[in-house]
């Protein structure tokens, strides 16, 4: 890198300020181009059976709100974070009704849902961390876990819906928030129930809620 440098110095001493400075362009240019080529792709691997299909993500969006938790006769409320990552253009006007439509051409739309902390307003910006697995059956109230309902993922192959949720029953693993910035989140999921499984890194914006 030292020599690099320094060999650019020598070229430099040889131009006019206008060349130098176009010169400098197309080398920061350069160097951009090189780090937005290292950066991680967003992209999941969807596994049914030992069949896999990666899947390039598109575009990602988060639904917050407040949901109840029941057990029994007791009931306790929760923030929830539903997630939609898909390899088309999802359109976030409506919430999940919007988020839910169908692609005008083949894709997949990968949906899952985070359970914050206890009592936590619906909107709380999401913390960073790991989110395990929640364990299905009988026991205490979990908070801040992955939910083991409703994750899974929708194909739409011409015209055609196919929904692949994974066994609640037998679902573990995790998914892991890596970097919260405003609306932005990012961050890791790697869940399985033996036979059906979903892996990856992804991108998603919080939507924002009516005040």
């Amino acid at each position: 890198m030292f020599v690099m440098l320094r060999q650019t110095r020598c070229l430099l001493s040889c131009y006019s300020a206008p060349q130098v400075r176009s010169f400098g362009l197309m080398l920061m240019l350069v160097v951009a181009s090189s780090i937005a080529c290292g950066s991680k792709a967003q992209e999941l691997v969807l596994t049914v059976d030992g069949k896999s299909q990666p899947v390039a993500l598109k575009s990602g969006y988060i639904y917050p709100s407040t949901i109840g938790l029941s057990k029994n006769t007791e009931t306790k409320k929760a923030s929830s974070y539903a997630f939609h990552l898909a390899d088309y253009n999802l359109n976030p006007e409506r919430g999940q009704l919007s988020l839910r439509e169908a692609p005008t051409s083949d894709g997949y739309l990968v949906v899952f849902e985070l359970i914050g902390k206890e009592n936590e307003p619906a909107g709380t910006p999401l913390a960073p961390g790991v989110y395990p697995m929640a364990t299905a059956g009988a026991g205490p109230f979990q908070f801040s876990v992955t939910r083991d309902y409703g994750l899974g993922f929708h194909s739409y192959q011409q015209s055609k819906k196919t929904l692949t949720s994974l066994d609640s029953g037998k679902m573990t693993g995790s998914v892991k928030i890596s970097a919260v910035a405003g609306e932005d989140v990012s961050g890791e999921i790697d869940v399985t129930d033996g036979k059906k499984s979903i892996k990856g890194s992804f991108t998603a914006k919080m939507i924002k809620l009516p005040r």
